[in-house]
């Protein structure tokens, strides 16, 4: 009949489910915790045991006014705590270099889809449109070790290709020779032939 009761009897909901709505976690986040624990808070294990700070921004809007309304009583926290557990998750299993670097994209992909899949799981009534991963560093106390340590690597590593690059080079010189050699054999055999005929 689409009839309701006049308030304070019945109200009528009219949640906005077209608007996209902005979570932030990390520094931007605001929160109830205090400075020392916000820091906490946005620190992370890596799939190689290297801790990190994540600043990622999430997007999401109702996809389900029913559920979004009835199901969950603070949606915005639910989001919040749902996108912390999905990032730890996802960075907890990947290295540190690839969370620095090349693969930003792909872990704030499979942070939407782990998140998503967490609140449809609650039935939140919530579509997560976007995950943007702002941020990934190391913790202020530790980022001059942490970048030592990164020189150091990449030291390694350049004396590595160096040596390889020596090893290919002794490697090459080698069968060089040995293809001097067996062509001088070959062309004496040649000669030697040659000599015999006549």
């Amino acid at each position: 009949l689409h009839y309701h009761l006049p308030y304070p009897i019945e109200t009528v909901l009219l949640p906005r489910i077209t608007q996209v709505n902005q979570l932030q976690l990390g520094s931007g986040a605001s929160g109830v915790a205090s400075a020392s624990n916000g820091a906490r808070d946005k620190q992370m294990l890596t799939g190689d045991e290297n801790i990190v700070e994540a600043d990622c921004t999430v997007f999401w809007r109702i996809k389900d006014a029913r559920f979004y309304l009835f199901k969950i009583s603070d949606p915005e926290r639910s989001v919040k705590l749902a996108a912390e557990s999905a990032l730890r998750e996802v960075i907890g299993r990947t290295p540190i270099q690839s969370v620095m670097s090349d693969k930003r994209a792909q872990i704030a992909d499979e942070t939407r889809d782990l998140l998503q899949q967490l609140l449809d799981h609650e039935q939140a009534g919530i579509l997560i449109t976007q995950v943007q991963l702002q941020r990934v560093d190391p913790p202020p106390q530790v980022i001059d070790a942490f970048n030592d340590v990164q020189r150091a690597r990449a030291d390694q590593e350049s004396r590595r290709a160096k040596e390889e690059m020596v090893s290919a080079q002794i490697r090459a010189a080698e069968l060089a020779q040995k293809a001097n050699a067996q062509a001088q054999k070959t062309l004496e055999k040649a000669k030697t032939d040659a000599e015999q005929l006549l």
